[in-house]
């Protein structure tokens, strides 16, 4: 008796795990490195809203101060726009996207990071910890990176049609 394919366990009429279609991850669509790269650079947009304006000021005041205390207010107000740039853009690209699966960037593109073990969310300080890489996707298959192996995560397209 001759086996097809239809007959091999994990095909269309087998029994078995059947195995996962190219570009997506238990079922759910993964979302491509580009829809990940423009949500970073969406998400990078909102930072430079508070960091270019606190930098703009900043130099203001430096060029002005000269030692003599004339820039310090600006020097004080730009210091404070940087550090609050900083803060915002860790808490919404860390602690927001890993309580709740999306940076700011990543709810504008309907993508959503999520634990790989159980699609479940990843809780606010591993997703503060996932800050450490994002270039990774363009050669991993499911198009990770070392932040989303380390913490186990996949980011899925759910906007895309299932």
């Amino acid at each position: 008796m001759k086996m097809d394919d239809t007959d091999m366990p994990g095909t269309a009429s087998g029994p078995g795990p059947r195995p996962e279609q190219p570009g997506f991850y238990h079922g759910q669509p993964l979302a491509s490195w580009k829809q990940r790269a423009l949500a970073l650079l969406l998400d990078c947009g909102f930072g430079l809203l508070l960091l270019a304006p606190g930098g703009i000021l900043f130099g203001m005041g430096a060029a002005i101060d000269n030692g003599k205390g004339r820039g310090s207010a600006l020097l004080a107000a730009g210091g404070v726009l940087l550090v609050m740039g900083i803060v915002v853009q860790i808490w919404q690209m860390g602690w927001r996207q890993g309580s709740r699966g999306r940076s700011w960037g990543k709810q504008a593109f309907g993508l959503q990071t999520v634990r790989a073990s159980d699609l479940q969310l990843l809780g606010g300080w591993v997703g503060v910890g996932r800050l450490l890489t994002y270039l990774w996707p363009l050669r991993d298959r499911q198009h990770q990176t070392w932040h989303d192996k380390i913490a186990n995560s996949v980011v899925l397209n759910r906007a895309a049609p299932q």
